[in-house]
């Protein structure tokens, strides 16, 4: 209650600021004029750098993550509610709708709130607060965290089959079009890093498979310094070595309880033979090889991940010790590299 009062007293305050500026700036003579288009553009500048001090602090100024939706949605539907009231009779004030976006930070309210939502699983109404962004020009950054907002409610809220195609069909449409070209490299990558996330859910078959493969890398060609592209495309590729694991381990239990049933009246438990030995399994010349690239290529990801500081990706060395340990042949060229 204490936060809602503080930030309506500033509400005041910035109308009554920016009413003020512009009733002074119109106070001039008509002889005057000469000097009036410079002076007004001046004021303009003015009025919106001073207002953006004011909005500042509302950015940092949020509840915690741990807060019900509830603290969330009174907070930030309050500032919702008053950039529309700023956006609207200060129109006039603003020579275009670009302008007057400047004027208030709604668009970055409205994604946060977005966000917040589907964090806590609150999907619908996630899409709900992303729909009340309706303005036709914003800031570029802004119109990204837009769309990408828009693909992450897709991804998490539809989990079914046909909602990831939507999603997938949503995420291709953006890559391809027009206004690609106007995002930064780590914008680029990042929605290529959705698509694969999208790719991989729909990874029933071997193309599919291919397909997601692609997406990551393609977001690590966009940009190479991108550390969530590389982390999560080294997820991918682990989650690959698990499966290829799973599968050869697999294939060597049976293999043995057929061996066990042709060797019925033979006692011999000699170790070197048994196809169960931890040394064995999957570890034979025609197998390791193929285990051994995948396990580069995760470590790639991952060691260029933390290189580019991401916070998550920190938590994987964990991972990288346990790749190094089960593959020393090339585990000592690793640990020259990373010296």
């Amino acid at each position: 209650m204490s936060q809602l009062l503080l930030e309506a007293s500033e509400s005041m305050k910035i109308t009554r600021h920016v009413v003020g500026q512009d009733s002074s700036n119109g106070r001039g003579g008509r002889g005057s004029r000469s000097g009036s288009n410079s002076a007004a553009a001046h004021a303009h500048a003015r009025r919106i750098d001073d207002v953006k001090l004011f909005l500042l602090p509302w950015r940092k100024r949020l509840p915690n993550r741990a807060d019900s939706m509830g603290a969330w949605t009174d907070c930030l539907s309050w500032r919702i509610q008053f950039f529309e009231v700023m956006r609207h009779k200060f129109r006039s004030l603003a020579p275009s709708e670009g302008d007057a976006s400047l004027l208030h930070d709604a668009p970055w309210t409205v994604t946060t709130l977005a966000r917040v939502a589907r964090s806590k699983g609150l999907n619908v109404l996630a899409n709900r607060t992303l729909a009340k962004l309706t303005m036709k020009q914003m800031e570029r950054v802004d119109g990204f965290n837009k769309v990408r907002e828009q693909l992450m409610i897709h991804y998490s809220g539809r989990r079914t089959r046909r909602g990831r195609l939507f999603g997938l069909d949503l995420v291709n449409s953006i890559i391809s079009a027009e206004h690609m070209r106007s995002f930064r490299s780590d914008e680029q990558a990042e929605l290529y890093r959705i698509k694969g996330e999208f790719l991989r859910s729909l990874s029933d078959n071997h193309s599919d498979r291919d397909l997601a493969n692609k997406a990551y890398s393609r977001a690590a060609q966009a940009s190479t310094t991108y550390s969530k592209g590389w982390l999560s495309w080294g997820n991918y590729l682990h989650s690959k070595l698990i499966s290829a694991a799973r599968q050869q381990q697999g294939k060597s239990k049976a293999k043995a309880h057929q061996q066990a049933n042709s060797n019925n009246n033979s006692n011999n438990n000699n170790n070197n033979n048994n196809p169960m030995s931890p040394r064995m399994t999957g570890m034979s010349t025609a197998q390791a090889t193929p285990n051994q690239q995948r396990a580069r290529q995760i470590l790639d990801c991952l060691l260029q991940a933390i290189t580019y500081d991401t916070t998550r990706a920190h938590l994987s060395m964990v991972r990288v010790l346990s790749l190094l340990a089960a593959y020393v042949s090339f585990a000592t060229r690793v640990c020259a590299c990373l010296c």
